[in-house]
């Protein structure tokens, strides 16, 4: 499901995105993993409703390291 998000990041909708998965899943547990992945700051929704990828696992690792960026 990550990678049809990334591949298709800003061109569907929640529905027309479920719709357009190559793996049968059904609609209640897609709403469940596209809350986590809301949640986890990998994926938002625009103004209009579409589903875009933000995730940058290389950006990710090169901040995770630095000392000064902490919690």
């Amino acid at each position: 499901m990550e990678e049809t998000i990334r591949e298709w990041s800003g061109h569907y909708k929640k529905r027309t995105l479920w719709e357009n998965l190559p793996d049968t899943i059904g609609y209640n547990q897609y709403n469940k993993i596209l809350d986590l992945l809301i949640e986890k700051k990998k994926v938002a929704i625009d103004s209009e409703g579409h589903i875009c990828w933000i995730f940058d696992p290389e950006l990710f690792a090169k901040y995770i390291c630095r000392q000064d960026l902490k919690i």
